[in-house]
């Protein structure tokens, strides 16, 4: 499979805005007709009561999801089309589960946003969850978005309300800093299919892409360069298939692997054969720098792969400084923009949950360096006594050992993947959290161990 051929697609928007809706019924329209048979029995157990659901099962599969009709965390699925193989992740929109929507972004290129527009020029709830997502997706380095203004048939089709939510989307965009020539929006019935695989007629008035045309327009070449440095991957989750063994699912950011290559987790400072590699449901010799990729291991349990863990190849790992990381406390240096300011403003010593890549760690304000104007970068103060909403500042952070668990050999969560932002740019972005929501955005400018 040649290296640029996976397109990873993120579904995501605001709570009860038929994400899961919308994607199912894209992955039925597309899908198989032996998957499709398989899909319509399981549509067969469905209750009356629950009808109104049954697209959403197709990636709803946990029990507790079903029950309370809410994605309490990413879900993937696959489809093709004429340019794409595509990777579809619905992720969830109730802000209680935004560490895991968080989790779900990385490594996605391109967002499609679901809004209800029913409801969303007048929710400010949807409005904030939305801002939070967009911010956050777009400082993860996604620059491509397509707004599914959805339920589109429970507004009889209006054109008006169609316009007024484009509008107020693209404001939203605007302010964080999003070009709109990257932007693209299609009234679309998640329900009843208008407008996601074929044209609806039931909307005369638009003249547009329907999801799948757009998704095919987009125009996505990653950094061909990442495939000659050395191989390196951030894990997503992992999991034990009956008759299969331990297998994780994670991001290549930087390298290629093939099957047969001893591959090394630096946490746990283990080295095993890579048995199998699967990127879209396919078995594949060989995976590329950008894609997200399923990895078949042996000899050891699933629970000891855990989010955030890097892996390398044995013969690129080097030994000597990792054997010096492990027991040396890590501190970051970063440049961060702050967004919110709890406790009327942020000063040394405050602890806020760090997020990068797919890591979740508890951090330390260590120092704050200086304080600088937002836009030019230049100095306004050294050494701030504190710091609000608004403010852009040079941070030391300190990033605490995890607290160990049973289960784990070894979990002194070092985030030995994190680098400076310049030396790799998916390494080096974070987002600091507090209470479930966004504190602050940065980037790492140095990383050292004291």
């Amino acid at each position: 499979m040649e290296p640029l051929s996976q397109l990873c697609v993120g579904i995501f928007g605001p709570y009860a805005s038929g994400k899961s809706t919308l994607a199912g019924h894209l992955v039925y329209q597309i899908c198989p007709p032996d998957l499709k048979q398989c899909i319509e029995n399981d549509f067969k157990k469905v209750d009356a009561v629950e009808n109104r659901l049954k697209f959403a099962r197709i990636f709803d599969t946990n029990e507790a999801e079903r029950a309370a009709g809410m994605t309490h965390r990413e879900s993937h699925g696959y489809i093709k089309s004429q340019k794409w193989n595509m990777r579809v992740t619905d992720l969830p929109g109730n802000q209680r589960y935004f560490k895991n929507f968080m989790r779900g972004i990385v490594g996605i290129n391109v967002g499609v946003i679901v809004v209800d527009a029913r409801t969303f020029k007048d929710n400010q709830q949807s409005q904030m969850e939305l801002k939070d997502q967009l911010r956050a997706t777009f400082h993860f380095g996604v620059k491509k978005f397509i707004f599914c203004v959805n339920r589109m048939d429970q507004v009889d089709y209006s054109q008006e309300i169609f316009e007024q939510v484009k509008d107020q989307t693209k404001s939203l965009c605007l302010k964080l800093g999003i070009k709109e020539h990257g932007l693209i929006w299609i009234p679309t019935s998640g329900w009843v299919g208008d407008n996601l695989v074929e044209a609806s007629g039931n909307m005369p008035w638009y003249s547009g892409p329907t999801l799948l045309d757009a998704l095919d327009q987009i125009e996505f070449s990653p950094d061909k360069s990442l495939i000659d440095q050395p191989f390196k991957m951030i894990v997503k989750r992992s999991m034990r298939i009956p008759a299969v063994g331990t297998v994780f699912i994670g991001l290549i950011i930087s390298g290629k692997v093939k099957q047969g290559d001893i591959i090394a987790i630096e946490d746990i400072k283990s080295c095993f054969e890579l048995k199998q590699i699967q990127l879209n449901n396919e078995n594949v010799s060989e995976a590329f720098a950008g894609q997200i990729v399923g990895m078949h291991i042996r000899q050891i349990s699933a629970k000891d792969i855990i989010p955030g863990y890097s892996i390398s190849l044995r013969d690129h790992m080097n030994k000597g400084l990792l054997a010096n990381q492990y027991d040396r406390q890590m501190q970051l240096t970063a440049t961060v923009v702050i967004l919110r300011a709890p406790n009327k403003g942020i000063k040394q010593r405050y602890r806020p949950l760090l997020i990068i890549h797919t890591a979740r760690i508890a951090c330390e304000v260590l120092e704050m360096i200086d304080l600088r104007e937002r836009l030019t970068g230049e100095l306004i103060d050294r050494c701030p006594s504190i710091l609000k909403a608004g403010d852009a500042a040079t941070l030391k952070l300190n990033v605490f050992h995890r607290p160990q668990v049973r289960w784990h050999r070894t979990r002194l969560s070092k985030l030995l993947g994190c680098t400076s932002f310049k030396e790799n740019k998916t390494l080096g972005t974070f987002i600091l959290m507090d209470k479930g929501q966004i504190v602050a955005v940065g980037q790492v400018t140095n990383v050292a161990f004291l």
